[in-house]
């Protein structure tokens, strides 16, 4: 497989995305470590480039893009997991979210 400079540069901040989420989180197990890295690397890989298209963006803007995405993917990893530890959690959020989605249509 031969990468670009491109790919590469692109690669390279995935990976240090989810390893700068980790360090900046609370300490955690290491199992939450670990997915923490791989949602924030994997929601950016996937994620990045059909935002910056969506938007109309320069491919200047696909570092705070990748950023963004990685972060907001650590963040419902470690919330995911927080709600399978705690399953009487769970029907509070899903009426937050029910409440959030009849606001957004009334609009």
């Amino acid at each position: 497989m031969n990468f670009i400079p491109e790919e590469l540069r692109f690669l390279a901040l995935i990976i240090l995305i989810g390893v700068a989420r980790v360090l900046l989180s609370i300490p955690m197990s290491v199992v939450m470590a670990v997915s923490t890295f791989f949602a924030a690397s994997f929601l950016a890989a996937i994620f990045t480039h059909p935002v910056l298209t969506q938007l109309g963006l320069e491919p200047f803007w696909e570092g705070p893009v990748a950023v963004a995405i990685g972060f907001f993917g650590a963040y419902l990893a470690k919330h995911l997991s927080y709600l399978a530890e705690n399953p009487a959690k769970i029907k509070g959020v899903v009426k937050e979210v029910i409440e959030v989605i009849t606001i957004w249509r009334k609009k």
